[in-house]
């Protein structure tokens, strides 16, 4: 039997009328969980992701929560003390360090071990799962154009939809952007700074040819019902601290994260994904084509958010108190 969930095909697994564990049949092509990924996905300690995880191999750090099911095209290693609330599935090997635990079951290609008291509550089994992630479908690049962007230390600027030139703030800015589609040669966020988004009457989406980067304790803020989501070409870097509602999708490079930054957002990237010391990430994603479209969210995960309830509640709050 197989399904459709969050775009990618899952064949049914469990038992068999026999008793034999059924291999795991997973195919990913559009935007799936919190975080998608076909290079190597890894994390730092004390990172906590709140949805599913789809990625080359996957490494989370010591005392690392997931409230989801990690999909590796290659490996799983999980630190110290750290919990996957689903399942987790790997083409190679499967392996968990001390005290670490996954609440599901596992299965796995090659090779799998756990150490010093780490637990996978619903059993591991040798299957040789298939699973396949392909690159997603972006928005058209090469669109930038016209004047560059500048904004001086602590000033504010509002900026229209359309084509631009490269993007720059100096220290303690503000933009303000509302609807419509805008176009950047290349993107930086200076320290301290913010931009602000209107998405009530329509999403916004923005375009890079080029790099997204962003200093420390930078932000992006949305007001209204209708997503937020950044597309570059290039590599997206998002500072310490960094605090924003929006999903971020690095489709010709990496995407990065310093220590402490809060996301309420998904995270795609064609290359390696990084997460920083102590990040949050509470999957969600509003992409549903080339850069435009409706403002549906792919739905959250089946698997309840249990351990990271109280932490996004209080990412809500932060976010929208500023």
């Amino acid at each position: 039997m197989k399904a459709s969930i969050f775009g990618a095909i899952l064949a049914g697994f469990g038992a068999s009328a026999s008793g034999a564990v059924i291999p795991a049949d997973f195919h990913f092509n559009t935007m799936t969980g919190a975080i998608y990924a076909l290079g190597s996905v890894g994390t730092g300690t004390h990172v906590q992701v709140g949805g599913d995880i789809v990625g080359g191999s996957i490494a989370l750090g010591n005392h690392t929560m997931v409230d989801g099911t990690l999909y590796s095209t290659g490996s799983i290693g999980l630190g110290n003390h750290s919990t996957v609330q689903g399942d987790a599935f790997a083409v190679t090997s499967l392996n968990a360090n001390n005290h670490s635990g996954i609440h599901g079951h596992g299965q796995y290609g090659t090779t799998s071990w756990t150490h010093n008291h780490a637990q996978i509550a619903g059993g591991v089994h040798q299957t040789n799962p298939d699973i396949t992630a392909q690159l997603l479908f972006g928005p058209e690049f090469g669109h930038s154009g016209g004047s560059n962007f500048w904004l001086s230390n602590h000033e504010t600027a509002d900026l229209g939809a359309g084509a631009h030139g490269a993007f720059s703030t100096g220290q303690h800015g503000t933009v303000t952007l509302t609807a419509g589609t805008y176009h950047f040669s290349s993107f930086w966020l200076g320290n301290h700074s913010k931009l602000a988004i209107d998405t009530s009457a329509g999403e916004v989406n923005l375009i890079i040819d080029g790099d997204f980067s962003t200093g420390q304790h930078t932000g992006i803020f949305r007001s209204g019902d209708y997503g937020v989501n950044i597309h570059a070409a290039g590599n997206i870097w998002l500072g310490a601290d960094f605090l924003g509602e929006a999903s971020f999708f690095a489709h010709d490079g990496s995407l990065s994260t310093g220590t402490k930054a809060q996301i309420e957002g998904s995270l795609y990237a064609s290359g390696n994904l990084w997460l920083g010391n102590q990040t949050m990430v509470e999957g969600m994603s509003f992409f549903t084509g080339s850069g435009g479209g409706g403002a549906a969210a792919i739905p959250e995960p089946a698997s309840a958010m249990l351990l990271a309830a109280g932490a996004i509640v209080l990412l809500r709050r932060g976010v929208r108190s500023r």
